[in-house]
């Protein structure tokens, strides 16, 4: 829109259009910027993101407000075995730990060096499943004839101990029975104990020996 500045001006005389305000110098008009016009003249975009940016028109004055601590955290997520809770990161019961006392199972460790003493779970067995889940070492008094089922997979192994078995009849599982005179099935005497294993998906077991 073209301006219809006042005829015949003096110097120093001004007009106004809107919020903009011209003054004369004697020689031309000028756009004068006071105060208020340019403090009207700025503006600021907040395009986003974490924290923000004002500004206020009337007194000039820039506010930054920075990223709160949700903010930050808002960009953080936990993954598998990290838990993360007001900022605290963590690793939770899934993730081996140099100390402390945990139980890890269904892990396979290759190539491990063991300085000290490995304690093996005892169970006491009171089904007929010969299964390596249970523990290492298992315990059996036989209170009647008992019929053990194979549940060893290939590389597992038990350490079976039996009371009674001089007194009630036991029907193993199919096995080969390893002996000082082959494939031949011990005779129990009442406390004994047998080592079996899987290998090549054959069970095999050997009789230890008696404790009475």
């Amino acid at each position: 829109m073209p301006l219809d500045f006042p005829s015949n001006p003096v110097a120093n005389q001004s007009y106004t259009v809107d919020t903009r305000t011209y003054v004369f110098d004697g020689n031309a008009w000028n756009l004068s910027f006071g105060p208020l016009t340019a403090l009207n003249s700025i503006s600021v975009v907040d395009a986003g993101g974490d924290g923000s940016l004002t500004y206020d028109a009337s007194s000039g004055v820039f506010t930054y407000t920075g990223p709160s601590a949700t903010d930050v955290r808002s960009h953080f997520s936990a993954g598998a075995g990290i838990s993360l809770v007001q900022g605290a990161i963590s690793v939770d019961s899934t993730v081996v730990r140099t100390t402390g006392v945990q139980t890890i199972s269904q892990k396979t460790l290759d190539g491990v060096t063991i300085n000290k003493n490995v304690t093996m779970g005892v169970y006491t067995l009171t089904g007929s499943v010969l299964d390596p889940i249970n523990g290492p070492i298992q315990i059996k008094a036989l209170t009647g004839p008992t019929f053990f089922s194979d549940s060893l997979t290939n590389g597992t192994s038990i350490l079976l101990m039996l009371t009674g078995a001089n007194t009630h009849a036991v029907t193993w599982p199919s096995i080969t029975w390893v002996t000082d005179k082959g494939n031949v099935t011990p005779t129990m005497t009442g406390a004994d104990t047998v080592v079996l294993w899987k290998a090549n998906n054959i069970l095999y077991g050997a009789w230890v020996g008696s404790s009475t």
